[in-house]
């Protein structure tokens, strides 16, 4: 029977050393993939949106797809800003 400290989602515990402010930093590879993941997020949301702006300039042009991906677009941008802004790692 594994327990949670055999889990995936126990190992984070154990990688965090603790700082001055009782918050938990994570070191090397775990940082890295969270930094990567987040960055990859933001572009797909991104990508989302160019998806949606495609697809309502098509022969019939739809100002409502239009609108939602310039809206999702702005989202990623946003996210994507915020996550360079923190620079983690």
């Amino acid at each position: 029977m594994a327990t949670l400290a055999m889990s995936p989602w126990g190992r984070d515990e154990q990688a965090g050393r603790s700082e001055g402010d009782g918050k938990q930093q994570r070191r090397g590879s775990d940082a890295m993939i969270d930094t990567v993941l987040a960055y990859l997020i933001s572009l797909g949301i991104i990508g989302a949106g160019v998806i949606w702006i495609v697809a309502g300039t098509n022969p019939a042009t739809s100002l409502l797809c239009i609108t939602v991906g310039v809206l999702t677009i702005a989202v990623g941008l946003i996210s994507l800003l915020t996550e360079l802004r923190h620079g983690r790692y």
